[in-house]
């Protein structure tokens, strides 16, 4: 049986490239027909995932909270750099010369970093 966490990781990655898609390529609406029923849902899909994917809260949930974490950071800071050699052009201000996504960046790399040694520690304990 396939683990819900990451049936929800998938749908929130698949909804967060959507609405970028959306924000970089706006003239695709064109073709793709999104409405905005679909965008809401697709911003309430992400924030549902958010909730039940930080409800698990526990030791043995570290090391997939720290490959989540580390997944979406790499996937959307990918994403954002392949959509502007694409030629888009962010609707609410996202690029590599926003000072907020420098921060952004630097604060969950941190927090990654700091995951990552809890875990180690925890793993450390563990063993006699």
């Amino acid at each position: 049986m396939i683990n819900k966490a990451w049936i929800f990781s998938v749908f929130t990655l698949l909804s967060i490239t959507m609405l970028l898609i959306y924000d970089f390529f706006p003239e695709l609406n064109k073709f793709l027909r999104l409405s905005t029923p679909i965008f809401i849902g697709l911003f309430l899909m992400i924030l549902l995932s958010g909730f039940y994917l930080n409800r698990i809260k526990n030791e043995s949930s570290l090391p997939f909270n720290l490959a989540w974490q580390v997944t979406l950071t790499s996937y959307l800071f990918i994403l954002i750099i392949v959509f502007i050699l694409l030629g888009g052009d962010s609707q609410v201000g996202i690029s590599l010369s926003n000072p907020v996504l420098w921060i952004v960046l630097m604060f969950t790399v941190v927090e990654d970093i700091r995951q990552y040694r809890k875990m180690k520690n925890a793993q450390s304990n563990l063993t006699p």
